[in-house]
């Protein structure tokens, strides 16, 4: 198992690419940590690991464009796990609008939600 023993959080689990790198990692070995704003998906791709055998902890409701939203999941992982060995950051909101319409809350939505996960990463921190 190209993934045994390694503690990979996983954003956006409760998405149908979040799910199945979920599973996957799972089926892999991985320790996996999930998060998602979205807690019934959440909870039942937690429960569909679980069934098949893995390893999976998550933290629902979970607002990645909040520094202390971030920090939770990190601290959710550490404590849990004691490290962490992965980072797939696969949560993501789409918005779509005319480009001459787009507001500056619009266009900075998507680059603050990127600062605020890197601003607490344990990569950051020295952790990885």
């Amino acid at each position: 198992m190209r993934l045994s023993g390694k503690v990979c959080i996983i954003t956006g689990t409760g998405g149908s690419i979040g799910r199945e790198a979920a599973r996957t990692f799972a089926r892999e070995g991985a320790l996996v940590v999930g998060c998602d704003l979205t807690v019934d998906a959440a909870q039942a791709t937690v429960d569909m690991v679980r069934a098949a055998g893995g390893t999976m902890v998550s933290l629902h409701p979970c607002h990645l464009t909040k520094p202390a939203d971030c920090q939770a999941l990190v601290d959710f992982a550490l404590d849990t796990f004691g490290r962490i060995d992965v980072l797939f950051n696969n949560a993501a909101m789409a918005y779509f609008n005319w480009i001459e319409d787009i507001t500056d809350e619009e266009w900075d939505r998507d680059r603050r939600k990127r600062w605020t996960w890197s601003s607490t990463s344990p990569a950051r921190h020295g952790r990885i």
